[in-house]
């Protein structure tokens, strides 16, 4: 069972030092790479994450960090190292998930499902940059290890997303992929993952059920999920799952508080998200503490109080140019409850788009949440009404 996860934000990019920058060595747009300060920083994450019981645990700023609360939960000295380690496919994101990598002897799996998100696109100005395959990247880390085989959980649309639709991505890709690692890594317990600060936010708030959960993202910064004890019907707490069902590969899990049950639909979860976090952005191993933190606060909107649209790359494109999209159809066998996002993003494309994926005619899903979130009203109002990309704090 999947007990821990650990969640990073990447190191210090080289375009907020110098913003000529563009790209870096995947001439990708959107791409850049890490400033040799990032690179320390990632290296200093690396010795962190390969012996965390190590660190005594001293924050500057205690009121920034979230204890454990829950009874039964393990002592924060007692902190296990990860098994796998996952990246978001954008050079930046690997750069710092490599040094770690290799302290822990393992491969590098990159997940578009955790990937930088891009507002959606302005008609007629192309899509958003999807960087390439892990063979592609391979060659730009000959001592590192990309994973091959490994497939990503989801994929964000190339014509960007709305900030609800940010947050669906998440919610799927917290249901889904802890599912999948539980069945393809039965035994593995503990995970990092190395994403942006959006995307770092997003999960955080997927993982825990908290829609509002603050979330600390400075550069090479850690929050620390841990599994939610919970309680049988005999009144015992417990993390352990419950007998898998051989027809289905999703895990009967125990409800926190509560006992595992089934509808209709099959396995689900009640009470929020089966995570709670431990650490919230974490940077006492870092020399300079929390730098380039940011927050859903920092969107910038039009003047009618939407997030402002973004010019894609110019380039012409072909409906399977959008591919993949959304949730694989191999991976839908993890779902526990109903996809937020595939849904919404493949009735945004085109009919062509659809057909090629396999979701023809999608009907209106009524579960699906997508109220905008309501700090980013409260925040800092940047008023425009021209299309200019989000604030470049969060990339």
């Amino acid at each position: 069972m999947l007990e821990t996860i650990y969640v990073c934000r990447h190191g210090f990019r080289s375009n907020w030092i110098d913003k000529s920058i563009v790209t870096g060595p995947t001439k990708l747009e959107r791409d850049p790479p890490l400033a040799v300060y990032g690179l320390e920083q990632a290296e200093a994450l690396a010795k962190f994450l390969s012996s965390p019981s190590s660190y005594p645990y001293s924050p500057s700023d205690p009121s920034s960090y979230i204890q454990p609360a829950t009874k039964g939960s393990r002592p924060s000295s007692d902190l296990p190292t990860p098994e796998l380690v996952f990246s978001s496919p954008f050079y930046r994101c690997v750069q710092t998930a490599a040094p770690t990598a290799r302290e822990l002897g393992v491969e590098v799996r990159l997940e578009h499902g955790v990937q930088e998100w891009y507002s959606n696109v302005i008609d007629s100005t192309g899509l958003h940059p999807r960087p390439s395959s892990a063979a592609s990247l391979q060659t730009h880390f000959p001592q590192t290890p990309l994973c091959q085989e490994y497939g990503s959980t989801v994929y964000a649309s190339k014509r960007g997303e709305s900030l609800s639709e940010l947050l669906a991505r998440a919610e799927l890709f917290a249901d889904v992929f802890i599912n999948r690692i539980e069945a393809e890594y039965p035994d593995v317990k503990t995970i990092v993952i190395f994403a942006h600060a959006a995307s770092v936010i997003a999960l955080g708030r997927a993982l825990t059920g908290n829609k509002s959960l603050h979330v600390t993202a400075g550069c090479a910064t850690t929050s620390l999920y841990r599994r939610k004890p919970t309680r049988t019907s005999n009144g015992s707490l417990t993390t352990t799952e419950l007998p898998v069902d051989s027809t289905n590969p999703v895990p009967k899990r125990l409800i926190p508080d509560g006992v595992a049950h089934e509808d209709q639909k099959g396995p689900v979860v009640e009470g929020g998200g089966m995570y709670e976090c431990v650490w919230n952005g974490r940077a006492d191993y870092l020399v300079n503490g929390v730098e380039r933190d940011w927050s859903f606060k920092d969107v910038v909107l039009n003047a009618d109080g939407h997030v402002i649209m973004d010019r894609g790359d110019g380039r012409p494109h072909t409906a399977s140019d959008e591919l993949p999209l959304g949730l694989p159809k191999e991976f839908t066998k993890y779902l526990s409850k109903p996809d937020p996002y595939t849904p919404i993003v493949m009735r945004a494309s085109p009919a062509e788009v659809q057909r090629l994926a396999g979701h023809e005619n999608m009907e209106e899903k009524d579960d699906v949440e997508r109220a905008v979130i309501g700090e980013v009203s409260k925040g800092r109002l940047e008023r425009k009404s021209s299309g200019v990309a989000l604030l470049e704090s969060r990339m």
